[in-house]
């Protein structure tokens, strides 16, 4: 099998789940999961399974559904290398924005 080339995607909550209170949904309780991921991969089907695979990352269906999460490729100038996988998994959504933009 050939290997794609890599990319990096952003992965965290859709823009109304953010907006909504976390009171109640697969991200309850707040305290004790993951809401942002930095994931190395192919596509985003397999970033989004790669992140549904991690611990604490919520229920693991939510970061398939593309109703509950949102997946951005992040633009670089030089192409991500090595295997796939999650680079950054974090419990604050806002940390790692700020992240990506001091990046870019």
């Amino acid at each position: 099998m050939t290997k794609g080339r890599m990319k990096l995607w952003e992965l965290r909550p859709a823009p109304s789940i953010l907006n909504a209170s976390f009171n109640e949904g697969p991200w309850v309780p707040l305290g004790d999961r993951l809401l942002a991921f930095i994931v190395r991969a192919e596509s985003e089907d397999r970033a989004r399974w790669l992140a549904s695979q991690i611990p604490h990352g919520g229920a693991g269906f939510v970061w398939l559904d593309v109703k509950l999460t949102k997946c951005v490729e992040l633009m670089w100038v030089h192409p991500p290398g090595g295997d796939a996988g999650v680079v950054v998994a974090h419990s604050q959504v806002d940390w790692l924005s700020a992240c990506c933009a001091a990046r870019l």
